[in-house]
């Protein structure tokens, strides 16, 4: 399973009204964001744990959503860390394995 993080999208801002962020005033960002550990570019079995990640850059709202040809996941976080729910990515790698997952990554 391709896990490409070259699809991350580091997203100058975001609005967050009623804790559900309103994507329509977004911009896109020519850069990847710097995340610890760099998982870009890997490919990862199957049944391997989620790939918990943060971002260096200082933000105070992150949101990231995680695709397959089947399901997706989204993590919000208040901080720069995210932490993947365990039972909801063992769900969407298990339905997409083989196939490839789009991550892409929205922070203030």
């Amino acid at each position: 399973m391709k896990f490409n993080l070259l699809n991350f999208m580091l997203v100058a801002s975001l609005s967050v009204a009623c804790n559900k962020p309103d994507l329509t005033n977004l911009r896109e960002s020519s850069s990847f964001p710097d995340i610890f550990p760099d998982y870009t570019g890997v490919t990862i079995p199957a049944d391997i744990a989620p790939l918990n990640f943060s971002i260096s850059d200082r933000c105070e709202r992150v949101l990231v959503i995680i695709s397959g040809e089947t399901g997706k996941i989204e993590i919000k976080s208040s901080d720069n860390k995210v932490i993947i729910p365990s039972d909801k990515w063992k769900k969407l790698i298990h339905e997409n394995r083989g196939g490839s997952l789009k991550v892409e990554v929205f922070a203030i």
